[in-house]
Order: structure tokens, then C-alpha cells, then sequence
């Protein structure tokens, strides 16, 4: 099954999310969740679950905003294209693969 949920400003103005269930309650019982920006990544990481990030435009993104911590760091499924992305969402025990490695990086930013 595939979940789609939008951040809630982008949903209260094109309604694309299609589950009324609230993110903090989706999370512990999500097997992969594939993100952009979104803070949401660091309470996912509590739950040291897999994710991919999904970034077609990084390279802007980083010239522009920039970042708080090095965005490659936060997952070893980072994908800039469609393809990448549908590559990485389809490896073999992608979902349910723990994602211990990431957290001494990322966990003092959690508290």
C-alpha cells in the first residue's frame, strides 16, 4: 500500500494527501517513507527506519537555502531523478532495513 501525504499547507490549499490518518500516527507502522526537505526525516529517525530522499532539485536547493546538517549524511537513499528514486525504492530488502548508521550523525539533532 501507498500513502501520500503532502505538508498540511500544501493540503489545506490542492488536497493531495489521500489518508486522513495524522503523520505522527503513520510513522511508527511505515515500513519506507520517501521525503524531500521535510523535517518530518528527523522524527522518522527515531523509529530507525529506512527512508529515501527524494531531491530532483538539490543542487538549487543547496545554492539557495542550504542546509543544517549535509543532506547525503541523513540517508544512504538519496535520489535526484524519477529513475534514481524508483531504483532505490525497488532494492531488494530496501524496506525494513535499519537505519543505525545514520543515527550517531543525526541523533543530537533529534532531542
Amino acid at each position: 500500500m501507498v500513502i501520500c501525504k503532502v505538508h498540511p499547507y500544501i493540503d489545506r490549499k490542492s488536497h493531495l494527501s489521500d489518508c486522513p490518518i495524522p503523520t505522527e500516527r503513520l510513522l511508527p507502522v511505515t515500513d519506507l517513507m520517501i521525503t524531500d526537505y521535510s523535517s518530518v526525516v528527523f522524527d522518522y529517525l527515531i523509529f530507525k527506519k529506512t527512508f529515501v530522499l527524494f531531491a530532483p532539485d538539490l543542487k538549487e536547493y543547496q545554492e539557495k537555502r542550504g542546509f543544517y546538517v549535509e543532506y547525503a549524511s541523513l540517508s544512504p537513499y538519496v535520489a535526484v531523478t524519477a529513475k534514481s528514486w524508483s531504483e532505490q525504492c525497488m532494492t531488494p530488502g530496501l524496506r525494513g532495513k535499519g537505519m543505525d548508521r545514520s543515527m550517531p550523525r543525526v541523533s543530537p539533532l533529534c532531542l
